[in-house]
């Protein structure tokens, strides 16, 4: 038997586990604090002004909690928004400065691509020079089965969208 506080924190665990139910409950907090503030403020009404006055003071405390802590879940939001993006324009450069950097056996492959307009293209297993272009992640085996020789092989979006952006970079 479960006594009952493990209920309530297994119960309140399994809740706010997400971020998005901790700012609901943070929000619902700071206002609910924040509009019992704003009363006491007003002349008593159903007899619950010394209620509201008594209480000032942990509503005032709930109020800079509960914004305090939602600030500091958005401030973390952002920061991880941001790191993924620089991470991600970072990978993005340095896939282009790949692209910058293709061999005089390379640009023929992906040249094809892009003068002809294609996305996948049938290649030998034996082929290093498209074997480099998979494992530099240009070109990917875009079937599992394939002729006894050859398999197709696609080039990556990202890839044939600057590469028919810089032409000049498969001259």
């Amino acid at each position: 038997m479960i006594d009952g506080g493990t209920g309530i924190a297994t119960i309140f665990a399994g809740l706010f586990k997400d971020k998005e139910n901790w700012r609901v409950l943070l929000g619902a907090v700071a206002i609910g604090a924040g509009s019992m503030l704003i009363l006491s403020f007003f002349p008593p009404s159903f007899g619950l002004g010394e209620l509201f006055l008594k209480s000032r003071p942990y509503m005032i405390m709930a109020v800079v909690i509960a914004c305090a802590l939602l600030l500091a879940i958005i401030i973390e939001e952002r920061r991880n928004a941001r790191a993924a993006y620089l991470k991600n324009n970072a990978r993005m450069l340095e896939r282009n400065q790949r692209l910058h950097k293709l061999t005089q056996d390379e640009k023929p492959i992906l040249k094809e691509y892009i003068d002809q307009r294609v996305r996948s293209r049938e290649f030998s297993l034996m082929n290093g020079t498209v074997a480099a272009l998979v494992r530099n992640g240009i070109l990917y085996r875009s079937a599992e089965d394939g002729l006894v020789h050859s398999w197709a092989f696609s080039i990556e979006q990202w890839a044939f969208e600057y590469l028919d952006q810089n032409r000049a970079l498969l001259d």
